[in-house]
């Protein structure tokens, strides 16, 4: 459901990178400009930065930073909702945009172990001493 502005509500840009499931994760609220061609100039170069860092910019209309941040959310969870309803899935499969790995593996902050359990060192072929 789109949101039509009031007399009171400006633009603001809300930057950040749609988690799925409703979710989005806000990096940045700041007013937009006031000129709809510099508001179009400064959101493509935002936008371009944004997805750099796999994340988009949404022009939103409110009265302060954080009543957009908040309808930035819901419009979020809204479009979530449509995309669950409009997607048909069979039963047993996940949800769309659903996160297939729940948990990422940490980085390792030692070496991976070899099957009988000793640290692995190597970190290149041996080499044949025969060879010249």
């Amino acid at each position: 459901m789109a949101h039509e502005p009031s007399a009171v509500e400006r633009a603001y840009f809300v930057i950040g990178q749609w988690m799925g499931g409703g979710c989005i994760d806000i990096w940045r609220v700041e007013k937009a400009p006031s000129d709809p061609t510099e508001r179009s100039r400064l959101h493509d170069e935002y936008s371009e930065d944004a997805e750099d860092a796999f994340g988009s910019v949404e022009i939103v209309y409110a009265t302060s930073e954080d009543t957009a941040a908040e309808r930035a959310r819901q419009e979020a969870r809204e479009t979530s909702e449509r995309i669950q309803r409009e997607v048909p899935r069979a039963p047993g499969t996940q949800q769309p945009f659903e996160n297939p790995y729940p948990s990422i593996p940490l980085a390792r902050t030692r070496p991976p172990t070899i099957p009988s359990g000793r640290p692995t060192t190597r970190t290149a072929p041996p080499t044949r001493k025969d060879s010249p």
